[in-house]
């Protein structure tokens, strides 16, 4: 959206609402990608249905009892978004080689006084 322009309330309600939809289409392709990342064998990704994009979450016991498959909005066309984000997760057999690029620290293993302190000495407090 340009902000410099000049529109009426209805143009930028309609602006609004197009952007609003994207975020929702957005949010259907990542989701899709995390349960096929986290989830490989669920029955689910044969179907992907539109989902009810308010409602994501991971945890595939929730899904029903949260709403994720009664969605609100009708269900758009996701193909050139899927494109768009193709190669954003690394594939399974690619994550091998994982291990000598990238140091993975496991939630809590580094302390927020570690981190607070090398963020202090970088910024010289």
């Amino acid at each position: 959206m340009d902000l410099a322009a000049r529109r009426s309330k209805e143009q930028v309600l309609e602006i609004a609402y197009k952007n609003l939809d994207r975020f929702e289409e957005l949010a259907q392709v990542l989701f899709w990608q995390a349960v096929e990342e986290c989830y490989p064998e669920n029955n689910i990704l044969k179907q992907r249905p539109w989902i009810n994009a308010w409602r994501i979450r991971l945890d595939p016991k929730k899904w029903s009892e949260e709403g994720l498959f009664e969605p609100t909005t009708a269900q758009r066309p996701l193909e050139s978004r899927r494109d768009n984000f193709t190669g954003i997760f690394v594939s399974k057999p690619a994550m091998w080689a994982r291990r000598f690029l990238i140091k993975d620290y496991p939630r809590g293993q580094i302390g927020l006084c570690h981190v607070q302190h090398s963020v202090a000495a970088r910024i010289k407090l």
